[in-house]
C-alpha cells in the first residue's frame, strides 16, 4: 500500500492508479 504526501493510505486506489499511468 502507498502512503501518500498526507499520510493517508490509499491502499484501494493503489492498483487503479498504477494502471492509469502505466497501462
Amino acid at each position: 500500500g502507498i502512503t501518500t504526501w498526507m499520510g493517508q493510505r490509499k491502499d484501494k486506489l493503489e492498483k487503479f492508479e498504477f494502471e492509469r499511468h502505466f497501462s
